[in-house]
């Protein structure tokens, strides 16, 4: 599953830098000859905003007109007027930068199925507005936006961002064979959205419920202790992995004001691996690498006193 997460942001890292990409997992720099069994039935995608500074067109046509009204009896070819116009023509063209916004649409994960089984894959937090919904730590609940669905109050930001993606992931869910296994798992951002995810689907596609198994890593807390103790009823079957070195799983702290409370969902499996700074800590890769060594484990931590 964590080498997925890999794959997850490879893809939206090529969709962002060649246009005709569809998507496709097997052209991914890491994929793997383990995946070959599964094909990819969909991807998830969402729509991402981009501003673009450019010059209008018409400021040229307008500044000429101005200065042959401003000199009707100026002969228009003489030099001084010419230095006039392109003197004016850039002063004004530096004023008159206009910011053009517009969406587009990025990879946010993708679904695989085989003959055993579905995957359902969601990365991790890539944009600078993605990173400012990570921190609003403010909360929602299924009332407040509409579309997701969840028991409790849960993380605005992680709600907002998968509102983008929620009819999507329930159509692709109720398309898939119940009667096979259902792993969702993300990285990080990823994770808190598969949290989301799975509890989404559990409720709005019941027939997949009771196959539904959760993989998150390096997940931020997302929600309440009723979001949390409704997730664990709808979703038994969730393991958590976590570096306890890494700081982005004790995020939002558990109580930010009297009533936004934070309680993490799902059995923990813990590793330490300190490598020395805090990205180090977090990346895909370093979680990969305590899961080939098989180092995580769900016993009791026990410390010195």
């Amino acid at each position: 599953m964590i080498r997925c997460s890999r794959l997850a942001t490879e893809q939206y890292l090529k969709g962002k830098t060649i246009p005709t990409y569809a998507g496709e997992i097997t052209s991914l720099p890491t994929y793997a000859q383990s995946l070959a069994g599964y094909s990819q039935v969909a991807n998830l995608q969402a729509l991402e905003q981009t501003i673009t500074e450019e010059i209008p067109l018409q400021v040229l046509a307008q500044l000429e007109q101005e200065n042959q009204s401003q000199n009707p009896n100026h002969h228009q070819d003489s030099i001084e007027t010419n230095v006039n116009a392109i003197q004016t023509i850039i002063q004004t063209t530096t004023k008159e930068l206009v910011k053009i916004e517009k969406t587009v649409p990025v990879y946010f994960g993708f679904v695989l199925s085989s003959p055993a089984a579905h995957i359902m894959i969601f990365r991790g937090t890539q944009r600078t507005n993605e990173w400012l919904l990570n921190l609003a730590a403010l909360q929602a609940t299924a009332q407040d936006i509409d579309t997701p669905q969840f028991l409790g109050r849960a993380h605005r930001g992680f709600v907002n961002i998968y509102a983008d993606l929620v009819r999507q992931t329930r159509e692709i869910a109720q398309n898939l064979d119940p009667r096979k296994p259902c792993y969702i798992s993300g990285h990080s951002l990823g994770a808190a959205i598969a949290t989301l995810a799975a509890v989404d689907i559990a409720i709005t596609v019941p027939a997949l419920s009771p196959q539904l198994r959760l993989y998150t890593y390096a997940g931020p807390r997302v929600g309440n202790a009723d979001f949390a103790n409704g997730h664990s009823r709808l979703i038994p079957n969730h393991y958590r992995i976590i570096n306890l070195a890494d700081l982005v799983p004790i995020v939002p702290s558990t109580m930010l004001l009297e009533n936004i409370t934070y309680v993490h969902c799902g059995q923990e499996w813990s590793f330490l691996a300190q490598n020395g700074d805090l990205l180090p800590n977090h990346v895909v890769s370093t979680y990969s690498e305590a899961i080939d060594q098989e180092i995580e484990t769900n016993t009791p931590r026990t410390y010195p006193t």
